[in-house]
């Protein structure tokens, strides 16, 4: 009932606001004169550090009230929460006739151990006596956060079919100019190159302008793993990623969904593909466990194809079933 009675009220306000904005502000001595320039500047720094004002500049732009020259210098309590309410009633009137705009993105991460004779010998010790033997012990070096890295992240636009992957390389020309922007597909690949730490900042970069974040097994495994490479850097995330594990409308792990939440044996991403016709990251030989392998032969753009075309499916696998999880 509130939120009906700030919408109908919207025009009134969004009237009263649009003609008290536009007026130009007096000096306080009442003067009609503007005041000087290095004045001016002065109150606009003083203005750049107030939230209310940083909240009125994302209306002036959203609504293209007035250019940035033309910001008032001040504004009455009267007014200000005129602007509020304006404010609060578009907001709620984007909701009501659903126009808020859901960015969905979905992302998917490749890791490989460390040699194991460049591992500390206690921490050898420690895995081969966990695992039971040395094999076993190499085996699961990649699925490790302490003793393996992220070699490549994928992160994909679902609206806009954009591909954003972030890969490991000291080479800064890995790729030529064509190379750095194509298409397979239907999807276009944006790839960019550094070393772990770079490749880490550019994902939390990029998964803070989401509004939502799809995985397959994210929960268990890319997310945590994540976090913990980011730790040993030193990385400040730029949002949570480890949200309720129930509240599917910011994280959907797709693992989670399909086995509600464990209650149900659950299959991997290969097996949903190929039973519900979607195309197999898998289909061109490269799977997670050869990861380690191509990785130390230096076959990283083999890596990355991989991940892409994980990306690609998990997509489409949420595309499916998205619809049975509301």
């Amino acid at each position: 009932m509130i939120l009906l009675i700030i919408c109908s009220i919207h025009k009134i306000l969004h009237k009263r606001c649009k003609d008290t904005f536009q007026n130009d502000v007096l000096r306080e001595e009442g003067t009609a004169r503007r005041a000087p320039t290095e004045e001016k500047k002065k109150e606009k720094r003083i203005l750049d550090s107030n939230i209310f004002f940083k909240l009125f500049r994302i209306y002036l732009r959203r609504n293209d009230r007035q250019k940035e020259n033309d910001w008032p210098s001040t504004i009455n309590f009267p007014n200000r929460l005129l602007l509020y309410l304006d404010i609060l009633s578009r907001i709620t009137t984007l909701i009501i006739t659903s126009e808020v705009i859901m960015k969905e993105f979905v992302f998917d991460i490749e890791t490989a151990g460390y040699k194991w004779e460049d591992i500390d010998e206690n921490v050898q010790k420690y895995l081969i006596k966990r695992q039971g033997s040395l094999e076993d012990a190499k085996g699961i070096l990649g699925l490790n956060p302490l003793v393996s890295k992220i070699i490549v992240i994928s992160i994909m636009d679902v609206e806009q079919k954009k591909i954003f992957t972030f890969m490991e390389s000291e080479e800064k020309d890995l790729f030529s100019a064509a190379d750095k922007k194509e298409l397979e597909g239907k999807y276009e690949i944006i790839y960019k190159t550094g070393d772990e730490r770079t490749i880490i900042e550019y994902f939390w970069h990029k998964i803070a302008e989401c509004n939502k974040y799809i995985t397959y097994n994210g929960r268990s495994f890319d997310i945590p793993f994540i976090l913990h490479r980011s730790m040993f850097h030193r990385i400040k995330p730029t949002r949570k990623l480890m949200t309720n594990r129930y509240y599917a409308d910011t994280h959907f792990d797709i693992y989670d969904m399909l086995t509600f939440y464990n209650a149900t044996y659950g299959y991997s991403l290969e097996m949903w593909c190929r039973t519900m016709g979607i195309s197999n990251p898998k289909e061109k030989g490269l799977d997670g466990s050869k990861v380690g392998e191509y990785y130390h032969n230096g076959k990283i753009e083999e890596i990355a194809a991989y991940c892409n075309r994980d990306v690609i499916a998990t997509a489409e696998l949420y595309n499916r079933v998205k619809m049975y999880y509301k």
